[in-house]
């Protein structure tokens, strides 16, 4: 998300962060480090989260999905 992005989410968005396994075997203590950054980011959001075993995404160069399993993904969900 950029910047100019960040400052329009509303006090009232609900934030989910989907981590791979594979980042906190890596991270270890330090996922902590992680999931602090972006509640000082969002400060007046609800924030919640998952951990996952991965992502399947498109591979343009083996042209066949590929799986991915050390990713942070964050999604904002508010009302229009």
């Amino acid at each position: 998300m950029r910047q100019n992005q960040i400052s329009h989410v509303q006090s009232n968005a609900l934030i989910l962060m989907f981590s791979c396994i594979g980042r906190r075997l890596s991270l270890k203590e330090r996922v902590i480090d992680e999931i602090e950054a972006v509640k000082n980011i969002f400060e007046h959001t609800c924030l919640s989260g998952f951990y996952t075993y991965g992502e399947i995404i498109p591979d343009k160069h083996k042209g066949q999905p590929s799986m991915q399993n050390q990713a942070l993904a964050i999604t904002t969900i508010e009302e229009c």
